[in-house]
């Protein structure tokens, strides 16, 4: 969800970039290089490497089970090692400009200072995870993808174009509120 809240000159925003289920996009290579740049050791990354290569699947839907198939790319469902496979694979979404950004499980959180109405660097930090989503086999969701805007010194309407998603074209729509886990946010001054 692209998000902002906009309190004076403070403005935070949100993006998932899930566009499909987000363990299934982890490709071993990729992480393995990740791993590798963290520090781990080539042993542990070959051990990571082949327990997400090769891997039977099926899907039992009461008696009946599927034909397994051979998978070699994403993390097991279910598995206690995914969720950290996936952070672990996307470390490397950070803050490129004055914005921080947050991540929880597959949701992105940036958030960013608009100071004399000047967007230039939260939206260059959009552009960048746009950017960086593709490279790493993400999709920004724009779908469900929304923005909030808590603006006690302005009226002025903003529409963000998500212009350079490669499948996903459309303005993030507005909301009055937003939920995460944990909080709600509101417009609301109350």
């Amino acid at each position: 969800m692209l998000w902002m809240d906009l309190c004076g000159d403070l403005v935070v925003g949100s993006c998932p970039h899930v566009g499909r289920f987000t363990f299934n996009t982890i490709i071993p290579s990729t992480l393995t290089t990740k791993l590798e740049h963290l520090g781990l050791s080539p042993s542990l990354c070959q051990w990571i490497s082949n327990f997400l290569t090769g891997r039977p699947q099926a899907v039992r839907i009461g008696r009946h089970v599927s034909t397994s198939l051979i998978l070699s790319t994403g993390a097991p469902q279910g598995c206690v090692l995914s969720p950290l496979l996936y952070s672990l694979c996307t470390y490397d979404c950070m803050a490129t400009t004055n914005s921080t950004v947050i991540k929880f499980a597959d949701d992105t959180v940036v958030v960013g200072l608009i100071s004399d109405n000047n967007e230039t660097a939260y939206l260059e930090e959009i552009r960048n995870l746009e950017n960086w989503c593709p490279r790493n086999n993400l999709l920004l969701n724009v779908s469900k993808t929304k923005e909030l805007i808590v603006d006690f010194s302005t009226k002025q309407e903003r529409n963000y174009q998500i212009t350079s998603c490669r499948t996903c074209h459309g303005p993030v729509t507005s909301t009055p509120w937003w939920k995460r886990p944990g909080s709600v946010s509101t417009t609301s001054n109350a």
